[in-house]
């Protein structure tokens, strides 16, 4: 893995606080300076009669106390202001459970850079991945999953045959049972920055 001290071109994104468009009140403080040692993208089962898996990432941390932590980093829609709005909500948080092991399908990026949970954190935030709007069915995780692989790719974060392996995975609807294949939905950014 090769060293990297801070990722100054982040900078101006060093105080990461809840706004409208990104909730880190479960974030510990401490995770966001500790180093990720491995990125996991998880889907979960369909809920009942639906044809969607729900994408999201987990950044592994170093273990505390023989407990394996990982900031939970998950788009998803925010339901605070109308049911019926299709606005997403990046939310991150510190979770010290065997998270990655909950979905029906999970995928491991091998960290190549060191950076800290707070430095990934900066770099979606600079790249406008906390402005997020899904599709009116509420579908769209996996677009926005995808752009932050090539985000993360183009960080030099993880390698690209593994992105090029999740992106392939990313176009399935994975049930307990098999998986078949699903159009995905593609949701938009809405800031200048937050283009794909």
């Amino acid at each position: 893995m090769v060293e990297r001290l801070h990722l100054n071109e982040y900078a101006p994104y060093t105080d990461i606080v809840s706004t409208d468009t990104l909730d880190v009140k479960q974030l510990s403080p401490d995770s966001k300076d500790e180093s990720v040692t491995m990125i996991w993208l998880v889907a979960e089962a369909p809920n009942p009669g639906e044809f969607v898996n729900h994408w999201k990432f987990f950044f592994e941390l170093p273990p505390k106390q023989q407990t394996v932590r990982f900031i939970h980093v998950n788009m998803t829609l925010d339901r605070r202001h109308n049911q019926n709005e299709v606005i997403g909500v990046l939310k991150a948080r510190t979770v010290d459970y065997a998270a990655p092991d909950s979905g029906v399908h999970r995928l491991s990026f091998d960290m190549q850079l060191n950076a800290t949970g707070g430095d990934l954190l900066r770099l979606l935030l600079e790249r406008g991945r906390d402005k997020y709007l899904f599709t009116a069915s509420g579908e769209g995780c996996r677009f926005w999953c995808q752009t932050v692989l090539r985000d993360l790719l183009e960080g030099r974060f993880i390698l690209k045959k593994d992105v090029d392996q999740a992106s392939t995975d990313l176009g399935f609807l994975l049930a307990p049972e098999d998986g078949l294949g699903a159009p995905s939905g593609r949701g938009n950014f809405t800031s200048e920055t937050g283009g794909p």
